[in-house]
């Protein structure tokens, strides 16, 4: 466990879905069912993208499963909710919705003369008094690619 801007993640591992980005790793295009099984205030979301994109780009979503059998979607846009986690000369750092929480750098971005950065945006539960089953990362395929290191409910 790991706090980032107040918030404790579990950051043993992140996943990640792809974009329409020529040097793509190959990622899904989603990743279905991640399991959650409870109620929550809040879904607080440790997340970058790869790649950037226009600010106001529709990146992807997060679609929440709820145990009534309905569907919700959070989206993820470019600028709002999330950036590069390449610092990207030019480029604002700012973020509508969401607030850098971790920079640091890997050998690549240090020889670049770059930093490397974390998002956590919180997203509302509008739902809160129903369970949810499950949630989905969902691709727009766009030029940024939505990954996340860590969920955290409260």
């Amino acid at each position: 466990l790991q706090t980032f801007g107040g918030i404790a993640f579990d950051v043993r591992a992140g996943i990640g879905v792809d974009g329409d980005i020529p040097a793509s790793g190959g990622f899904p295009k989603r990743i279905d069912q991640l399991p959650i099984g409870r109620t929550c205030t809040a879904l607080h979301v440790l997340q970058a993208t790869d790649f950037e994109a226009k600010d106001g780009t529709h990146v992807g979503v997060f679609v929440l499963h709820y145990e009534v059998g309905q569907e919700l979607r959070l989206p993820i846009v470019y600028g709002e909710d999330a950036r590069n986690w390449w610092t990207v000369t030019g480029e604002s750092p700012h973020t509508t919705n969401a607030r850098v929480v971790w920079t640091g750098e890997n050998p690549n971005a240090k020889s670049n003369g770059q930093t490397l950065r974390l998002f956590l945006r919180t997203y509302p539960n509008p739902r809160p008094d129903v369970k949810i089953r499950s949630v989905d990362l969902v691709s727009a395929m766009a030029s940024a690619a939505p990954f996340v290191i860590a969920i955290t409910l409260e």
